[in-house]
Protein backbone atom coordinates (compact mmCIF):
# COMPACT_ATOMS: atom_id res chain seq x y z
CA UNK A 1 0.00 0.00 0.00
CA UNK A 2 3.04 2.29 -0.06
CA UNK A 3 3.28 5.39 -2.28
CA UNK A 4 -0.47 5.99 -2.30
CA UNK A 5 -3.08 8.24 -0.67
CA UNK A 6 -5.25 6.46 1.89
CA UNK A 7 -8.82 7.83 1.89
CA UNK A 8 -10.88 7.24 5.04
CA UNK A 9 -14.60 7.98 4.65
CA UNK A 10 -17.60 6.14 6.04
CA UNK A 11 -19.85 7.16 3.15
CA UNK A 12 -19.42 4.91 0.13
CA UNK A 13 -20.47 7.61 -2.35
CA UNK A 14 -18.02 10.17 -0.94
CA UNK A 15 -15.26 7.57 -0.80
CA UNK A 16 -15.74 6.55 -4.41
CA UNK A 17 -16.04 10.16 -5.60
CA UNK A 18 -12.78 11.10 -3.86
CA UNK A 19 -11.01 8.07 -5.33
CA UNK A 20 -12.15 9.07 -8.83
CA UNK A 21 -10.95 12.66 -8.29
CA UNK A 22 -7.52 11.63 -7.05
CA UNK A 23 -7.09 8.85 -9.59
CA UNK A 24 -7.88 11.39 -12.30
CA UNK A 25 -4.90 13.40 -11.03
CA UNK A 26 -2.74 10.25 -11.40
CA UNK A 27 -2.49 9.39 -7.69
CA UNK A 28 -2.67 5.80 -6.51
CA UNK A 29 -5.53 5.57 -4.02
CA UNK A 30 -6.47 3.10 -1.32
CA UNK A 31 -9.74 3.43 0.60
CA UNK A 32 -11.02 2.47 4.02
CA UNK A 33 -14.67 2.71 5.19
CA UNK A 34 -13.81 2.56 8.91
CA UNK A 35 -11.11 3.69 11.30
CA UNK A 36 -10.24 0.09 12.18
CA UNK A 37 -9.69 -0.75 8.51
CA UNK A 38 -7.56 2.39 8.06
CA UNK A 39 -5.42 1.43 11.06
CA UNK A 40 -5.05 -2.10 9.69
CA UNK A 41 -3.99 -0.68 6.33
CA UNK A 42 -1.35 1.47 8.07
CA UNK A 43 0.09 -1.60 9.77
CA UNK A 44 0.40 -3.32 6.39
CA UNK A 45 2.14 -0.44 4.63
CA UNK A 46 2.99 3.25 4.69
CA UNK A 47 0.95 5.56 2.46
CA UNK A 48 2.28 8.94 1.38
CA UNK A 49 -0.72 10.72 2.85
CA UNK A 50 -4.02 10.15 4.64
CA UNK A 51 -7.18 12.01 3.65
CA UNK A 52 -10.03 11.88 6.17
CA UNK A 53 -12.98 12.74 3.98
CA UNK A 54 -15.79 12.15 6.45
CA UNK A 55 -16.95 10.39 9.58
CA UNK A 56 -16.24 6.68 9.77
CA UNK A 57 -19.28 5.09 11.36
CA UNK A 58 -19.71 6.71 14.76
CA UNK A 59 -16.17 8.13 14.64
CA UNK A 60 -16.19 11.86 13.74
CA UNK A 61 -13.44 13.36 11.59
CA UNK A 62 -11.61 14.90 14.56
CA UNK A 63 -11.44 11.59 16.45
CA UNK A 64 -10.20 9.81 13.32
CA UNK A 65 -7.44 12.42 12.88
CA UNK A 66 -6.33 12.01 16.50
CA UNK A 67 -6.16 8.20 16.26
CA UNK A 68 -4.35 8.26 12.92
CA UNK A 69 -1.85 10.90 14.10
CA UNK A 70 -1.13 8.81 17.21
CA UNK A 71 -0.69 5.66 15.13
CA UNK A 72 1.71 7.29 12.66
CA UNK A 73 3.51 9.43 15.30
CA UNK A 74 3.10 12.42 13.01
CA UNK A 75 5.21 10.95 10.21
CA UNK A 76 2.44 10.90 7.56
CA UNK A 77 0.60 14.11 6.56
CA UNK A 78 -3.13 14.07 7.23
CA UNK A 79 -5.71 16.23 5.45
CA UNK A 80 -9.05 16.59 7.22
CA UNK A 81 -12.16 17.64 5.30
CA UNK A 82 -14.29 19.33 7.93
CA UNK A 83 -17.01 21.79 8.69
CA UNK A 84 -15.59 25.30 9.30
CA UNK A 85 -16.33 25.12 13.02
CA UNK A 86 -14.22 21.94 13.34
CA UNK A 87 -11.03 23.21 11.68
CA UNK A 88 -9.26 24.14 14.92
CA UNK A 89 -10.19 20.84 16.59
CA UNK A 90 -8.85 18.89 13.60
CA UNK A 91 -5.58 20.80 13.66
CA UNK A 92 -5.25 20.24 17.42
CA UNK A 93 -5.86 16.54 16.82
CA UNK A 94 -2.89 16.30 14.46
CA UNK A 95 -4.19 17.12 10.99
CA UNK A 96 -1.58 18.76 8.75
CA UNK A 97 -4.30 20.74 6.96
CA UNK A 98 -8.05 21.20 7.28
CA UNK A 99 -10.23 21.93 4.25
CA UNK A 100 -13.82 23.17 4.50
CA UNK A 101 -16.79 21.52 2.87
CA UNK A 102 -17.79 21.65 0.08
CA UNK A 103 -14.38 20.68 -1.25
CA UNK A 104 -12.71 23.01 -3.75
CA UNK A 105 -10.98 20.43 -5.96
CA UNK A 106 -8.13 22.67 -7.28
CA UNK A 107 -7.39 23.74 -3.70
CA UNK A 108 -7.44 20.14 -2.47
CA UNK A 109 -5.03 19.03 -5.19
CA UNK A 110 -2.75 21.99 -4.45
CA UNK A 111 -2.74 21.05 -0.75
CA UNK A 112 -1.86 17.48 -1.64
CA UNK A 113 0.99 18.59 -3.91
CA UNK A 114 2.33 20.95 -1.26
CA UNK A 115 2.24 18.40 1.56
CA UNK A 116 3.85 15.72 -0.61
CA UNK A 117 6.55 18.22 -1.60
CA UNK A 118 7.16 19.03 2.06
CA UNK A 119 7.32 15.34 2.91
CA UNK A 120 9.89 14.85 0.16
CA UNK A 121 11.83 17.74 1.68
CA UNK A 122 11.90 15.73 4.92
CA UNK A 123 14.21 13.21 3.23
CA UNK A 124 17.97 13.38 3.04
CA UNK A 125 20.60 12.01 0.63
CA UNK A 126 22.76 9.12 1.77
CA UNK A 127 26.41 9.20 0.72
CA UNK A 128 28.84 11.92 -0.34
CA UNK A 129 27.87 12.30 -3.97
CA UNK A 130 25.05 14.29 -5.53
CA UNK A 131 22.14 12.26 -6.78
CA UNK A 132 22.42 9.69 -4.00
CA UNK A 133 19.39 7.76 -2.85
CA UNK A 134 16.99 9.40 -0.41
CA UNK A 135 15.94 8.10 2.96
CA UNK A 136 13.36 9.47 5.40
CA UNK A 137 14.67 11.94 7.95
CA UNK A 138 13.20 10.05 10.84
CA UNK A 139 10.28 10.55 13.18
CA UNK A 140 8.49 13.82 12.69
CA UNK A 141 7.40 16.01 15.57
CA UNK A 142 4.30 15.06 17.49
CA UNK A 143 0.98 16.76 16.86
CA UNK A 144 0.78 20.29 18.21
CA UNK A 145 -0.61 20.70 21.68
CA UNK A 146 -3.37 23.20 22.47
CA UNK A 147 -2.10 26.76 22.33
CA UNK A 148 -3.87 28.85 24.93
CA UNK A 149 -4.07 32.60 25.32
CA UNK A 150 -1.11 32.60 27.68
CA UNK A 151 1.19 31.71 24.76
CA UNK A 152 2.83 28.57 23.43
CA UNK A 153 5.52 28.20 26.09
CA UNK A 154 6.94 25.54 23.76
CA UNK A 155 10.63 24.76 24.21
CA UNK A 156 10.74 23.43 20.65
CA UNK A 157 9.95 26.90 19.30
CA UNK A 158 12.11 28.93 21.65
CA UNK A 159 14.54 31.03 19.66
CA UNK A 160 12.76 30.47 16.34
CA UNK A 161 12.97 33.49 14.04
CA UNK A 162 9.88 34.82 12.25
CA UNK A 163 10.10 37.55 9.63
CA UNK A 164 7.05 39.40 8.35
CA UNK A 165 7.81 40.64 4.83
CA UNK A 166 5.73 43.42 3.36
CA UNK A 167 5.05 47.13 3.55
CA UNK A 168 4.70 48.81 6.96
CA UNK A 169 1.18 49.58 8.12
CA UNK A 170 -1.66 48.55 10.38
CA UNK A 171 -1.74 45.03 8.92
CA UNK A 172 1.86 44.41 9.98
CA UNK A 173 1.09 45.43 13.56
CA UNK A 174 -1.94 43.14 13.64
CA UNK A 175 0.16 40.13 12.58
CA UNK A 176 2.83 40.95 15.14
CA UNK A 177 0.22 41.11 17.90
CA UNK A 178 -1.53 37.93 16.73
CA UNK A 179 1.68 35.88 16.73
CA UNK A 180 3.07 37.25 19.95
CA UNK A 181 -0.22 36.89 21.84
CA UNK A 182 -0.52 33.14 21.16
CA UNK A 183 3.03 31.93 20.48
CA UNK A 184 5.02 34.29 22.68
CA UNK A 185 7.48 34.72 19.80
CA UNK A 186 8.85 37.97 18.43
CA UNK A 187 8.15 38.90 14.82
CA UNK A 188 10.72 40.94 12.94
CA UNK A 189 9.43 43.18 10.17
CA UNK A 190 11.37 43.90 6.98
CA UNK A 191 10.66 45.08 3.46
CA UNK A 192 11.02 42.70 0.49
CA UNK A 193 14.38 44.09 -0.69
CA UNK A 194 15.87 43.59 2.78
CA UNK A 195 14.56 40.01 3.00
CA UNK A 196 16.19 39.14 -0.32
CA UNK A 197 19.43 40.89 0.62
CA UNK A 198 19.64 39.04 3.94
CA UNK A 199 18.98 35.69 2.22
CA UNK A 200 21.67 36.42 -0.39
CA UNK A 201 24.13 37.00 2.46
CA UNK A 202 23.23 33.75 4.20
CA UNK A 203 20.90 35.23 6.83
CA UNK A 204 17.50 33.57 6.67
CA UNK A 205 14.53 33.28 9.01
CA UNK A 206 13.02 30.03 10.18
CA UNK A 207 9.62 31.19 8.97
CA UNK A 208 8.52 33.94 6.59
CA UNK A 209 5.09 35.55 6.66
CA UNK A 210 4.78 37.09 3.20
CA UNK A 211 2.09 39.71 2.75
CA UNK A 212 0.68 39.15 -0.73
CA UNK A 213 -1.05 42.46 -1.28
CA UNK A 214 -2.63 42.30 -4.71
CA UNK A 215 -0.88 38.97 -5.25
CA UNK A 216 1.78 39.19 -7.95
CA UNK A 217 4.51 40.94 -5.91
CA UNK A 218 4.14 38.61 -2.96
CA UNK A 219 4.12 35.50 -5.14
CA UNK A 220 7.26 36.67 -6.94
CA UNK A 221 8.98 37.27 -3.59
CA UNK A 222 7.98 33.77 -2.47
CA UNK A 223 9.57 32.30 -5.60
CA UNK A 224 12.74 34.35 -5.11
CA UNK A 225 13.20 33.33 -1.47
CA UNK A 226 12.49 29.69 -2.32
CA UNK A 227 15.30 29.80 -4.88
CA UNK A 228 17.99 31.18 -2.52
CA UNK A 229 20.23 28.53 -0.89
CA UNK A 230 20.07 30.18 2.55
CA UNK A 231 16.28 30.53 2.68
CA UNK A 232 14.97 27.64 0.59
CA UNK A 233 14.60 25.38 3.66
CA UNK A 234 12.56 27.96 5.59
CA UNK A 235 8.82 27.66 6.10
CA UNK A 236 6.70 30.10 4.09
CA UNK A 237 3.20 31.27 4.92
CA UNK A 238 1.53 33.41 2.29
CA UNK A 239 -0.82 36.11 3.56
CA UNK A 240 -3.50 36.75 0.95
CA UNK A 241 -6.40 39.23 1.06
CA UNK A 242 -9.73 37.51 1.63
CA UNK A 243 -10.91 38.57 -1.82
CA UNK A 244 -7.92 36.85 -3.47
CA UNK A 245 -8.54 33.32 -2.23
CA UNK A 246 -8.30 32.30 -5.89
CA UNK A 247 -4.51 32.65 -5.54
CA UNK A 248 -4.26 30.06 -2.75
CA UNK A 249 -3.58 27.12 -5.06
CA UNK A 250 -1.01 29.18 -7.01
CA UNK A 251 0.82 30.12 -3.80
CA UNK A 252 0.93 26.51 -2.62
CA UNK A 253 2.32 25.37 -5.96
CA UNK A 254 4.98 28.09 -5.87
CA UNK A 255 6.29 26.78 -2.56
CA UNK A 256 4.13 28.21 0.23
CA UNK A 257 3.70 25.74 3.08
CA UNK A 258 0.39 27.33 4.05
CA UNK A 259 -1.83 30.28 3.14
CA UNK A 260 -3.55 32.55 5.67
CA UNK A 261 -6.11 35.33 5.24
CA UNK A 262 -4.84 38.89 5.57
CA UNK A 263 -5.49 40.77 7.81
CA UNK A 264 -5.77 38.22 10.64
CA UNK A 265 -9.23 37.70 12.07
CA UNK A 266 -9.19 37.92 15.90
CA UNK A 267 -11.92 35.26 15.96
CA UNK A 268 -9.52 32.79 14.26
CA UNK A 269 -6.44 33.71 16.25
CA UNK A 270 -6.02 30.24 17.72
CA UNK A 271 -6.20 28.57 14.32
CA UNK A 272 -3.59 30.97 12.95
CA UNK A 273 -1.29 30.21 15.89
CA UNK A 274 -1.75 26.45 15.46
CA UNK A 275 -0.88 26.64 11.76
CA UNK A 276 2.17 28.85 12.31
CA UNK A 277 3.40 26.67 15.18
CA UNK A 278 2.96 23.52 13.08
CA UNK A 279 5.07 24.97 10.28
CA UNK A 280 7.76 26.09 12.71
CA UNK A 281 7.92 22.63 14.27
CA UNK A 282 8.15 21.01 10.85
CA UNK A 283 10.98 23.33 9.84
CA UNK A 284 12.95 22.96 13.08
CA UNK A 285 12.48 19.17 13.05
CA UNK A 286 13.77 19.11 9.46
CA UNK A 287 16.81 21.15 10.53
CA UNK A 288 17.58 18.72 13.34
CA UNK A 289 17.19 15.75 11.03
CA UNK A 290 19.44 17.27 8.38
CA UNK A 291 22.10 17.94 11.01
CA UNK A 292 21.83 14.37 12.31
CA UNK A 293 22.03 13.00 8.77
CA UNK A 294 25.11 15.13 8.04
CA UNK A 295 26.72 13.82 11.22
CA UNK A 296 25.89 10.24 10.23
CA UNK A 297 27.39 10.79 6.78
CA UNK A 298 30.57 12.16 8.33
CA UNK A 299 30.80 9.12 10.60
CA UNK A 300 30.18 6.73 7.72
CA UNK A 301 32.65 8.37 5.34
CA UNK A 302 35.41 9.62 7.64
CA UNK A 303 37.91 8.37 10.19
CA UNK A 304 36.83 9.53 13.67
CA UNK A 305 40.38 9.75 15.07
CA UNK A 306 41.98 11.95 12.39
CA UNK A 307 38.76 13.32 10.81
CA UNK A 308 40.20 12.44 7.41
CA UNK A 309 38.14 10.62 4.79
CA UNK A 310 38.21 6.84 5.18
CA UNK A 311 38.89 4.14 2.58
CA UNK A 312 35.27 4.02 1.47
CA UNK A 313 35.32 7.75 0.73
CA UNK A 314 38.69 7.48 -1.01
CA UNK A 315 37.52 4.69 -3.31
CA UNK A 316 34.40 6.68 -4.21
CA UNK A 317 36.61 9.64 -5.18
CA UNK A 318 38.79 7.37 -7.32
CA UNK A 319 35.69 6.05 -9.07
CA UNK A 320 34.55 9.62 -9.76
CA UNK A 321 37.89 10.38 -11.41
CA UNK A 322 37.59 7.23 -13.49
CA UNK A 323 34.07 8.11 -14.61
CA UNK A 324 35.27 11.57 -15.63
CA UNK A 325 38.25 10.11 -17.49
CA UNK A 326 40.72 12.00 -15.30
CA UNK A 327 44.11 10.43 -14.65
CA UNK A 328 45.72 10.63 -11.23
CA UNK A 329 48.81 9.99 -9.17
CA UNK A 330 48.31 7.93 -6.01
CA UNK A 331 50.65 8.00 -3.02
CA UNK A 332 50.55 5.29 -0.34
CA UNK A 333 52.09 6.39 2.97
CA UNK A 334 52.93 4.44 6.09
CA UNK A 335 54.34 5.73 9.40
CA UNK A 336 57.73 4.16 10.00
CA UNK A 337 58.12 1.91 13.05
CA UNK A 338 54.71 2.89 14.34
CA UNK A 339 54.34 -0.30 16.37
CA UNK A 340 57.21 0.86 18.55
CA UNK A 341 55.30 4.03 19.42
CA UNK A 342 52.42 2.00 20.84
CA UNK A 343 54.69 -0.56 22.53
CA UNK A 344 57.01 1.97 24.19
CA UNK A 345 54.71 4.92 24.86
CA UNK A 346 51.19 3.51 24.86
CA UNK A 347 48.16 3.84 22.61
CA UNK A 348 47.44 7.42 23.72
CA UNK A 349 50.81 8.39 22.23
CA UNK A 350 50.04 6.39 19.08
CA UNK A 351 46.70 8.14 18.65
CA UNK A 352 48.35 11.55 19.07
CA UNK A 353 51.01 10.68 16.48
CA UNK A 354 48.29 9.68 14.02
CA UNK A 355 46.38 12.92 14.61
CA UNK A 356 49.47 15.13 14.23
CA UNK A 357 50.71 13.29 11.13
CA UNK A 358 47.26 13.62 9.55
CA UNK A 359 47.10 17.37 10.29
CA UNK A 360 50.60 18.02 8.96
CA UNK A 361 50.03 16.15 5.72
CA UNK A 362 46.61 17.70 5.20
CA UNK A 363 48.11 21.18 5.64
CA UNK A 364 50.53 20.80 2.71
CA UNK A 365 48.23 18.89 0.37
CA UNK A 366 47.37 20.60 -2.95
CA UNK A 367 43.80 21.90 -3.03
CA UNK A 368 42.67 19.39 -5.62
CA UNK A 369 44.17 16.39 -3.80
CA UNK A 370 42.51 14.10 -1.27
CA UNK A 371 44.15 12.46 1.76
CA UNK A 372 42.55 9.50 3.57
CA UNK A 373 43.41 7.27 6.49
CA UNK A 374 42.75 3.76 5.27
CA UNK A 375 43.75 1.69 8.26
CA UNK A 376 46.16 1.63 11.20
CA UNK A 377 49.11 3.86 10.33
CA UNK A 378 48.37 3.76 6.58
CA UNK A 379 47.29 6.75 4.48
CA UNK A 380 46.48 7.27 0.81
CA UNK A 381 46.66 10.50 -1.20
CA UNK A 382 45.39 11.07 -4.73
CA UNK A 383 46.32 13.97 -7.00
CA UNK A 384 43.96 14.36 -9.99
CA UNK A 385 45.78 14.85 -13.30
CA UNK A 386 49.06 14.13 -11.57
CA UNK A 387 51.89 12.39 -13.44
CA UNK A 388 55.16 10.82 -12.27
CA UNK A 389 56.82 14.12 -11.40
CA UNK A 390 53.80 15.69 -9.67
CA UNK A 391 53.21 12.50 -7.69
CA UNK A 392 56.82 12.37 -6.54
CA UNK A 393 56.78 16.04 -5.54
CA UNK A 394 53.61 15.55 -3.53
CA UNK A 395 55.04 12.47 -1.79
CA UNK A 396 58.21 14.35 -0.81
CA UNK A 397 56.19 17.32 0.43
CA UNK A 398 54.07 15.05 2.62
CA UNK A 399 57.11 13.29 4.05
CA UNK A 400 58.85 16.58 4.79
CA UNK A 401 55.78 17.93 6.58
CA UNK A 402 55.79 14.93 8.92
CA UNK A 403 59.52 14.76 9.68
CA UNK A 404 60.10 18.53 9.86
CA UNK A 405 59.74 18.65 13.66
CA UNK A 406 59.20 16.13 16.49
CA UNK A 407 55.66 15.22 17.49
CA UNK A 408 54.82 16.32 21.07
CA UNK A 409 53.40 13.48 23.17
CA UNK A 410 50.50 13.96 25.61
CA UNK A 411 51.16 14.17 29.34
CA UNK A 412 49.34 10.88 29.91
CA UNK A 413 51.99 9.22 27.73
CA UNK A 414 54.86 10.75 29.69
CA UNK A 415 55.26 13.92 27.65
CA UNK A 416 58.32 14.62 25.55
CA UNK A 417 58.41 14.41 21.77
CA UNK A 418 59.12 11.82 19.08
CA UNK A 419 60.75 12.11 15.68
CA UNK A 420 58.37 10.57 13.16
CA UNK A 421 58.93 9.70 9.50
CA UNK A 422 56.83 8.13 6.76
CA UNK A 423 57.65 6.02 3.73
CA UNK A 424 55.81 6.68 0.46
CA UNK A 425 55.02 4.75 -2.70
CA UNK A 426 53.81 6.41 -5.91
CA UNK A 427 51.74 4.92 -8.72
CA UNK A 428 50.26 6.73 -11.71
CA UNK A 429 47.02 5.86 -13.51
CA UNK A 430 47.89 4.62 -16.97
CA UNK A 431 45.26 3.96 -19.60
CA UNK A 432 42.18 4.79 -17.53
CA UNK A 433 42.75 2.29 -14.72
CA UNK A 434 40.32 4.16 -12.44
CA UNK A 435 37.45 3.44 -14.81
CA UNK A 436 36.89 0.07 -13.09
CA UNK A 437 37.02 -1.26 -9.54
CA UNK A 438 39.65 -3.81 -10.57
CA UNK A 439 41.77 -1.05 -12.11
CA UNK A 440 41.56 1.05 -8.94
CA UNK A 441 42.61 -1.91 -6.79
CA UNK A 442 45.55 -2.58 -9.12
CA UNK A 443 46.65 1.05 -8.95
CA UNK A 444 46.47 1.03 -5.14
CA UNK A 445 48.37 -2.28 -5.03
CA UNK A 446 51.13 -0.74 -7.14
CA UNK A 447 51.38 2.27 -4.81
CA UNK A 448 51.41 -0.05 -1.79
CA UNK A 449 54.10 -2.23 -3.36
CA UNK A 450 56.23 0.85 -4.07
CA UNK A 451 55.76 1.96 -0.45
CA UNK A 452 56.97 -1.45 0.76
CA UNK A 453 60.05 -1.02 -1.43
CA UNK A 454 60.66 2.33 0.29
CA UNK A 455 60.46 0.55 3.65
CA UNK A 456 62.86 -2.20 2.59
CA UNK A 457 65.36 0.26 1.16
CA UNK A 458 65.73 2.24 4.38
CA UNK A 459 62.43 4.00 5.22
CA UNK A 460 61.77 7.76 5.18
CA UNK A 461 61.86 7.90 1.41
CA UNK A 462 59.68 7.84 -1.71
CA UNK A 463 59.68 5.14 -4.39
CA UNK A 464 57.78 5.24 -7.67
CA UNK A 465 56.24 2.05 -9.03
CA UNK A 466 58.37 0.69 -11.86
CA UNK A 467 61.39 2.86 -11.05
CA UNK A 468 64.70 1.29 -10.02
CA UNK A 469 65.30 1.35 -6.25
CA UNK A 470 68.63 2.68 -4.99
CA UNK A 471 70.45 0.37 -2.62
Amino acid sequence: MGDCILVLDGAATSRITMKVRLSGACYEVATAPSLDEALSALRRGTPQMILVGGAAGDMPVVVCCARLAAETMGTIPIIAITEPQDRVRALRAGASAAIDRPVDEPLLLARIRGLLRDAQGMAVPVGPADGAALQPMGMAEAAAAFIGPEGAKDADLRGASIVLVGQPGAGSLMWRRAVQARLNLAVQFCEPERALSDAAQGRAADLYLIAGGAGAAGLQLLSELRSRPASREASFLMLLPRDRADLTAVALDLGANDVLSDPPDPAHEEEVALRIAAQLRRKLAADRSRQAAARDRRLAWSDPLTELPNRRHFLARMAELGTAGIGAAVVALDIDRFKRVNDLHGHAAGDEVLRVVARRMQAVLPESALLARVGGEEFLAVLPRGGDRAGAEMADRLRAAVSGSPVPLPDCAGGGALSVTVSAGIAVDQGGMCASAAGIELLLARADGAMMQAKLSGRDRSVRHGAPVAA
